[in-house]
């Protein structure tokens, strides 16, 4: 359809990236295709970096859940070749047999890593990056070490539940203010003007540069994420570093009250 409609790149937004298996089951040569995930991963790292710059200044043990997915996953390569040796990454699973598939990914990072099959030791995280696939909140007050944890919440619908909100500085991650204050109404898929979700802003990115063949493409190597930064430098669109999760709640139904129990 989007070939038909003069499309020349297209973006999986959403669930779309998941069910197409991060692009890969799809196999066109025609158009090209993103799943937005390298600009996503990019800006929810830069935007937590520069929020934690005032917060944490010592040794950074740094928390990721859903890293058995793209974003967290390239996330993770990205932390690995910035991390010091007093640093700590840990992988997060919520079963035993995600936790093996995160052990075998752990091998693959050039840093002090462990991997978690439960998410009950997240409190010692100073730092948390959450991009999970659940429909329900994961992370809870429970969960926050201090009023200084900062965890940037990539999830939609999002994995921090209301109460801990108020006790950790919560940013929402992979969000991008277009150049000139433009608004592309519902579209855009925030409420927030001119505010829009990474992975459209990466599909615009490149098809100002007309940019060919594939780029979030399967797995996304670091080089990938550095490219489409600098693609939006030069463009004029800025990652947003200060937004707070709470401007952005959606409003769970009142009968799931053991959100904050």
């Amino acid at each position: 359809m989007a070939k038909a409609l003069g499309c020349s790149h297209v973006g999986l937004g959403g669930y779309t990236s998941i069910v197409a298996q991060s692009g890969l089951a799809l196999h066109h040569s025609d158009i090209n295709i993103t799943t937005g995930n390298a600009l996503t991963a990019g800006a929810s790292l830069m935007s937590t970096l520069e929020v934690a710059k005032t917060k944490h200044t010592g040794p950074k043990t740094i928390g990721v859940i859903g890293a058995g997915g793209n974003v967290a996953a390239t996330l993770c390569k990205l932390l690995a070749d910035m991390l010091g040796p007093e640093d700590e990454l840990i992988l997060f699973s919520r079963n035993a047999q995600g936790a093996k598939h995160l052990e075998d990914f752990a091998k693959q990072l050039t840093c002090r890593v462990s991997v978690e099959p439960e998410l009950t030791n997240l409190q010692r995280c100073n730092l948390i990056f959450s991009a999970s696939n659940a429909s329900n909140p994961l992370i809870f007050e429970h969960h926050i070490q201090s009023e200084n944890t900062i965890v940037c919440d990539i999830a939609v619908p999002p994995d921090v539940a209301r109460c801990a909100q108020e006790k950790a500085h919560v940013l929402r991650g992979g969000r991008i203010k277009l150049p000139h204050n433009q608004s592309l109404g519902l579209l855009a898929g925030t409420d927030t003007q001119a505010h829009i979700f990474a992975c459209m802003a990466e599909t615009i990115l490149l098809g100002l540069e007309n940019r060919t063949g594939h780029f979030s493409y399967g797995a996304i190597e670091p080089d990938k994420v550095k490219e489409i930064l600098q693609l939006a430098d030069k463009h004029g669109f800025e990652i947003q570093s200060s937004q707070n999760l709470s401007v952005f709640q959606i409003n769970y139904p009142e009968s799931k009250k053991y959100e904050c129990v």
